[in-house]
């Protein structure tokens, strides 16, 4: 039976000073491409493992917070159309469906499942979640009165301070972290699809409490500063329409500054 071959090693000429060249051997020859490949793999499982820890954390608080939301009971004006007509739920719901999202596509790892979570999902959640935010803490600390019905001062608040950070800041911060740390390149949406989905969003919205609030029976909207007249309550929809695109376009100029930056 004939033996495997056994791999020989290289060898190559070395001349010490005063003497004739002597073969010994060589040492290995390592190309930095090697190197390369490593660090990029490093980064890349850093930046899955990032991924899955930024999303499960999203993920564990916005059930929490969502929980903990729709126990609080509504005033008698709100109560027909339930927790499920607040922006702020309907973010969050987005959100908790961004964060299943990604992690079905950290464990599935298909192509079409991670262009799902990352390219509609996640800039869809965060775009709605910083609205959310900058929409509700300027009027939280400062004119309580437009974002909740009965409340005229922080002594009377229906949320408790973890659960109102668990469904009104936590999701904008872990969302954006996820887009800040793992995501390399900007969103890939372009701007005038971007105006397409919000406004979309928008005029949804507007539509869906449209059919939910009961104004003839004397419900209300569920933020105070929707009761006003026309033509202000569609200019308040044009306003936070545009910003929430606005938004949009911050988060791809950032990420695409930030990106060359590091080229």
């Amino acid at each position: 039976m004939r033996l495997p071959r056994q791999p020989q090693p290289q060898y190559k000429k070395t001349a010490p000073a005063g003497g004739a060249g002597l073969d010994r051997p060589a040492y290995a020859v390592v190309h930095s491409r090697d190197y390369d490949f490593d660090s990029t793999t490093m980064r890349a499982n850093g930046r899955t493992m990032t991924c899955a820890a930024l999303n499960a954390l999203c993920l564990c608080t916005s059930t929490w917070g969502l929980w903990r939301a729709t126990e609080v009971r509504l005033p008698a004006s709100l109560a027909g159309a339930g927790h499920r007509q607040f922006l702020t739920i309907l973010a969050v719901v987005a959100t908790i469906i961004t964060n299943v999202a990604n992690l079905g596509a950290l464990a599935a790892g298909g192509a079409r499942a991670r262009r799902a979570a990352r390219q509609v999902a996640l800039p869809v959640a965060l775009v709605v979640e910083t609205v959310v935010a900058v929409v509700y803490w300027p009027l939280r600390l400062f004119a309580l009165p437009l974002i909740m019905h009965d409340v005229k001062d922080g002594s009377r608040m229906p949320l408790a301070v973890s659960v109102d950070c668990a469904v009104h800041l936590a999701p904008v911060v872990l969302l954006g972290a996820d887009y800040a740390l793992v995501e390399q390149r900007p969103f890939e949406m372009s701007l005038g699809r971007a105006w397409v989905v919000v406004t979309a969003l928008g005029l949804g919205y507007r539509r869906y409490l449209e059919t939910m609030v009961d104004r003839a029976g004397g419900a209300a909207y569920p933020y105070p500063f929707l009761d006003v007249a026309e033509p202000y309550q569609s200019g308040i929809f044009v306003v936070v329409t545009t910003a929430a695109w606005a938004v949009f376009w911050g988060y791809k100029k950032v990420h695409a500054g930030r990106a060359s930056g590091r080229t």
